[in-house]
């Protein structure tokens, strides 16, 4: 194989290599908005009437744990809403 092959092929195998790392280490991570966080509150109640549940909170977080939104069911004593984040 001639010089000149093998210096296309090594920069081309670079470039390949290259290419693959630097798309390695993009992260994209999906996040919820509040239209978001208010269709998950709308299927949470619509799960807990199918259950016949006697009250209960929804709480929708982010990926870091901070609410977005907070909902106590009718039943639900007072400070069900208080005390989402202990569990």
């Amino acid at each position: 194989m001639s010089i000149y092959k093998t210096k296309i092929i090594s920069t081309i195998a670079a470039l390949f290599f290259v290419t693959c790392a630097a798309n390695a280490q993009i992260a994209q991570t999906k996040s919820l908005n509040l239209e978001g966080a208010r269709k998950v509150i709308a299927a949470s109640q619509a799960e807990a009437k199918k259950l016949n549940a006697p009250g209960g909170v929804i709480a929708v977080v982010d990926n870091g744990g901070n609410l977005i939104a907070v909902e106590r069911l009718d039943g639900t004593f007072s400070a069900g809403a208080n005390i989402y984040m202990l569990a």
